[in-house]
């Protein structure tokens, strides 16, 4: 009967290593599912953030264009036989129509390609 006793004691402290093993991995997965929730919503308001910023860049660089336009409308106005102004002005018009939609990965366009191009014209 002892013997009995005792083969049911360690399967008794096996089943209570196996329970407390168990308890632990469940506990680190719940920590980890936890620290993924908080990083996901980390992510989410940095994306709200950036998605914001681009819409002020977007207003800069509208208001910006439309400053230069009309400073260079002023500057043909007052000197037409002059026309050094018109690769800039087409360069601004060309950006307006390149200008990225709101989408998650925004295009950027190389300013020294676009540069070259709009000294090629001259």
């Amino acid at each position: 009967m002892d013997i009995h006793i005792e083969t049911l004691s360690n399967k008794l402290n096996e089943m209570d290593r196996f329970a407390a093993d168990t308890n632990g991995i469940l506990n680190e997965m719940k920590q980890w599912v936890t620290d993924l929730v908080e990083e996901t919503s980390r992510q989410r308001q940095c994306a709200t953030d950036n998605e914001e910023e681009l819409i002020w860049v977007k207003r800069d660089f509208e208001s910006l264009k439309a400053h230069v336009s009309s400073l260079i409308s002023v500057r043909e106005t007052l000197y037409p036989q002059k026309s050094s102004f018109r690769p800039v002005r087409s360069f601004l018009n060309g950006q307006s129509e390149k200008q990225p939609t709101m989408s998650k990965e925004p295009k950027f366009h190389n300013p020294q390609t676009q540069n070259k191009k709009m000294h090629a014209g001259q």
